[in-house]
């Protein structure tokens, strides 16, 4: 499987300077504009990977949904020529399920499965778990002992911590910068420690940025802090910086659900923007 970059086989209408010279990053491309380049898209597609398409895969921010948090009428074309096709989309997101739809309001696709929290989740149609990666509790434990550490060092940053269980967001009270988002709160960060399930995903999320080389410095500050043997710490976005397990990406969960449908990792196709997107 190899994630295809999104000017590929779409259009981008500009780019993102400060990913430009990042080897860690698919391509210099963000996009507001995704489309098929002309009605025999699903047959380039499947020339340019030498064989047949049975399955797509797409990241959603930055891919399909533009800077505006708006699909465009180009996404839309594109993703309903893939259901002509009788092609199954795969939405593949770092979001939860209850994000994921209202990001996708007004999109007319039907969701077959979904691949959340950056490969930590996969859900069916019905909202049913077929994986789950959840953090064990000492590694809860050193990722807020490092954001406590990260805060002491850089007390003027203004960086905010989320935790995602069953695909609900929590955070402590005070400390919440995310809006139209139900998000659940705690007295303090190591009440999380006392929950019966832990997340499979925690959020670094700053209120502003000038740019990615901000989350680059908290991503290597968390890179030299925790295990990184059984840790994923991935930049998502110029404001966002993902932790999860290892074991947890969007690849091995594509890998994961063609295996469970019993489609060729070979005949599935996959886009995105980051390095969240790489795996």
């Amino acid at each position: 499987m190899k994630v295809m970059p999104i000017n590929n086989f779409y259009t981008t209408q500009y780019k993102n300077s400060n990913t430009q010279n990042n080897k860690n990053i698919l391509n210099p491309y963000t996009t507001n504009s995704v489309t098929f380049t002309h009605n025999k898209g699903i047959k380039n597609l499947s020339k340019t990977f030498h064989s047949e398409i049975k399955i797509f895969f797409s990241d959603v921010d930055g891919t399909l949904i533009g800077l505006n948090s708006f699909l465009p009428e180009t996404a839309k074309k594109g993703l309903d020529l893939l259901e002509k096709n009788n092609i199954p989309i795969v939405f593949v997101t770092g979001k939860s399920l209850i994000v994921l739809k209202n990001a996708l309001k007004g999109v007319d696709v039907p969701l077959s499965y979904c691949i959340l929290q950056n490969g930590a989740c996969i859900i069916d149609k019905d909202g049913n778990k077929l994986y789950e990666d959840i953090m064990p509790k000492e590694k809860v434990s050193k990722i807020i002992d490092a954001y406590k550490t990260y805060k002491q060092q850089y007390p003027k940053e203004e960086i905010y911590l989320y935790f995602t269980i069953d695909g609900i967001r929590y955070t402590k009270k005070g400390n919440n910068i995310i809006q139209n988002e139900d998000i659940h709160y705690v007295e303090n960060f190591d009440d999380i420690l006392s929950f019966d399930k832990m997340p499979t995903k925690v959020l670094f999320r700053k209120k502003s940025s000038k740019g990615f080389e901000e989350m680059y410095n908290i991503r290597d500050f968390l890179t030299n802090t925790l295990d990184m043997e059984e840790t994923n710490v991935l930049v998502t976005s110029h404001k966002s910086c993902e932790v999860v397990n290892k074991t947890a990406s969007k690849g091995a969960a594509i890998e994961f659900l063609t295996k469970h449908l019993g489609i060729d990792i070979s005949n599935a196709a996959v886009i995105g923007d980051a390095e969240n997107d790489i795996s």
